[in-house]
Parts: structure tokens; sequence; C-alpha cells
């Protein structure tokens, strides 16, 4: 360390190039100061900013910035599980109205019982978000329509019901189409098959940020054979 430029008490003045050191002799108390002060300390001895106080704000910025990442993952995370449950919910639900529907092939109901099915075994997802529930007469490819057809239609009117969620009576009721339960061949060997698609709405958490996404789960079944006699198989 120099000596810096100070002037004592009897006006001497001692000089130096990196330092200062200042002693007055009137008040008994000397300032030593280094450069331009020093971590810490003003050039005129006074306290300055603390480094410490630099790294609080490097801190303060970096979770600014991480935070909201950590956020989006967290939720992305939370609606991948919820959408995988609506789904698994949803399957179950189509296969409970196959299932009811493939054994009413003679019932003028088994579409609307099929449909109450679907109520009944919960579907992971609100009744409400549920847009479409077909029952239709499903061919080899599991699809409406005949044989080839490898995807879902429009709409759906011939041997296609539609059902829609009614929030008043909290039940599907019918919407449209047309299947009679006369025209259904239930002969073994021969038995056509019947199809129950569901199409929900999801609501992301993120719903601001993400819209809504669409589930959908169908389930085949055959007819099961009529065995009563008198009651014929075919139309």
């Amino acid at each position: 360390m120099r000596v810096g430029t100070g002037k004592g008490a009897h006006g001497g003045i001692i000089g130096g190039a990196h330092g200062e050191f200042a002693c007055a002799y009137g008040v008994g108390r000397a300032v030593v100061t280094t450069g331009s002060g020093g971590p810490g300390v003003t050039s005129g001895g006074l306290p300055g900013p603390s480094p410490l106080q630099g790294d609080r704000g490097a801190v303060a910025v970096e979770a600014a910035i991480v935070l909201p990442l950590i956020l989006a993952v967290l939720l992305g995370v939370i609606d991948t599980a919820l959408l995988l449950r609506a789904g698994v919910g949803l399957s179950a639900a189509v296969r409970s109205g196959a299932r009811v529907a493939s054994a009413e092939p003679r019932a003028e109901t088994f579409a609307s019982d099929a449909a109450d099915a679907v109520a009944r075994s919960g579907t992971g997802v609100a009744l409400s978000d549920i847009e479409q529930l077909w029952i239709y007469r499903a061919n080899s490819q599991g699809y409406p329509g005949p044989d080839g057809v490898s995807r879902f239609p429009s709409s759906c009117e011939d041997a296609c019901v539609r059902f829609r969620f009614d929030q008043a009576s909290a039940r599907f009721v019918r919407q449209g189409g047309s299947w009679p339960a006369s025209s259904i061949d239930a002969c073994v060997g021969s038995a056509q098959a019947v199809g129950v698609r569901v199409v929900a709405r999801h609501i992301p958490l993120a719903a601001g940020i993400v819209g809504p996404r669409q589930v959908a789960e169908r389930a085949v079944m055959r007819f099961e054979p009529l065995a009563t006699e008198g009651v014929p198989c075919r139309p």
C-alpha cells in the first residue's frame, strides 16, 4: 500500500498514487482507504454497495425466469394425468354401453339402454362435457357404414342413433338418427355388431393458454345370438 494524499493538523501533505493516509491529529483518528475505496467502501471512506446486494438481484431475476417454467411443467404433468384418466373412464363407459346393447338385439330401447349404461358407468369427465354419443351398426373395421369404411362420418343417420346429454333430466336423450331393432341380424354365425362411440371435451388446467381437447373412445361387440323360439333372428 502506498501512502495517499492527506492533510494533518499542521497542514502537512503526504502523497501517493494508490491510496490515502490521513491522520487528523486534532481528533485522534485515521482513515485508510485503498485504491478507489475497495469492496464496500467508497473513495471518500464511506460505506458503498455490498456485493451481497448484487447477488440478491441476480437470484431474483433467475427466480422470475425459472419459476414460470417449473409451473408450466407441473401444470402439463397434472393435465396429462387428467387426460389419461378421462380416456380410461370413457373407455370403460363405452364398453359398458356396448355390452348392454349387444344383449338386447330385439329390444326397441336397446340404444337408449346403452346410453343409460354409459351415464351410469362413470366416464372420468363431466357428462355435460360429452359432445357426441353414437350407438351404431359397426362394419368389420368397427366403424359405421359398409365394410371398407375406416373413419367416422360427419353425421349419424342410417343404422345409427345420436344422443346428447340433457342437464334438466341428467341423462342422455335421443337427438337423431334411426336404427330399428327389427333390422338387426342376430343369428348364429352372422350376427351384426354394435358400436358405441363417445367424444368428450377436455378443459385443460391452463385454459387461457391451451385450448380444449377432444377425447374419443369407442367399443364394438357382436349382438348375442337369439335363442328364443318363435323370435326371428334375421330381419
